[in-house]
């Protein structure tokens, strides 16, 4: 029951955010829970700063190739339709800019009411081309249901 009340405050507070607030939320937790990690895994402890700084610099790092991405792709209005009850349902996509050969990938997992079940973004840098792209989404989001059981 505790699982629940956190994902719905979770998925609340998300809710009530700007897209920039929640990525750099995303992000922020995501950097706590690397660390937290690599402190109980290796007995490596970061300093503050340094995680602050990559919070910094991963926020600054998404949001250029975001505005980068925003300028090249063509934008598609896609109507999400559910899964059957009792179904997890994971979508994820890849944007690719050449140029850098960097690419983001992102996925989202909704269950039969459309709930958020879990999500995530990644920057992926040195892709050879949008079809590897596409394929590092795919794996991200297949560890990502292995790892939350679905």
């Amino acid at each position: 029951m505790r699982e629940i009340g956190w994902k719905h405050w979770l998925a609340t507070d998300f809710e009530s955010q700007s897209t920039e607030a929640c990525k750099l939320r995303f992000i922020t937790f995501r950097a706590v829970w690397y660390n937290r990690n690599k402190l109980y895994h290796e007995g490596i402890q970061e300093q503050v700063t340094d995680v602050v700084g990559f919070i910094r610099a991963y926020y600054a790092k998404i949001s250029f190739m975001g505005e980068r991405l925003q300028n090249t792709s063509i934008v598609k209005d896609p109507i999400w339709e559910p899964p059957d009850i009792g179904i997890i349902k994971i979508n994820f996509d890849a944007a690719f800019y050449q140029a850098t050969t960097c690419s983001i990938s992102g996925f989202i997992a909704r269950n039969d009411e459309g709930l958020i079940m879990a999500a995530g973004t990644y920057l992926w840098e040195n892709i050879s081309d949008s079809v590897m792209a596409e394929a590092r989404a795919c794996l991200q989001a297949i560890i990502m249901a292995e790892e939350m059981g679905f």
